[in-house]
């Protein structure tokens, strides 16, 4: 998905208070991309420490886990842009890295993404 902001990124938010990690994520892909999700793998997390407080973090806690996890998608929606979204799209991971808004930083989740997943 494409935030107007940033560009392209993996679809991601915060846990609500009462809820899972696995029901946020699931919340939030169908929030973002408007897709559902099927059976959630956890494949990796990452601690992070805020060090600087700019205009774009200030609402972050200072520190936090992240969790990535893997699904499948088991239905698309229809998909409607709006001020947090404005595009989403289904690539190739070829296609991946060229287009992330952060690629240097997201490099190396990409590489071990791609070292356990395997894709046609």
């Amino acid at each position: 998905m494409s935030k107007p902001a940033r560009g392209w990124g993996l679809i991601g938010g915060h846990v609500e208070i009462s809820e899972t990690p696995e029901e946020c994520a699931r919340r939030e892909a169908m929030e973002e991309a408007a897709v559902t999700l099927g059976d959630l793998t956890l494949v990796g997390y990452w601690y992070i420490e805020k060090v600087i407080e700019s205009e774009f973090n200030k609402k972050y806690p200072s520190e936090a886990y992240q969790l990535l996890y893997c699904s499948n998608v088991t239905k698309i929606l229809d998909f409607t842009p709006n001020n947090e979204i404005s595009e989403r799209a289904f690539m190739h991971p070829d296609e991946i890295l060229s287009k992330h808004h952060n690629r240097q930083n997201f490099q190396e989740v990409f590489d071990y993404l791609m070292r356990i997943i395997k894709y046609s």
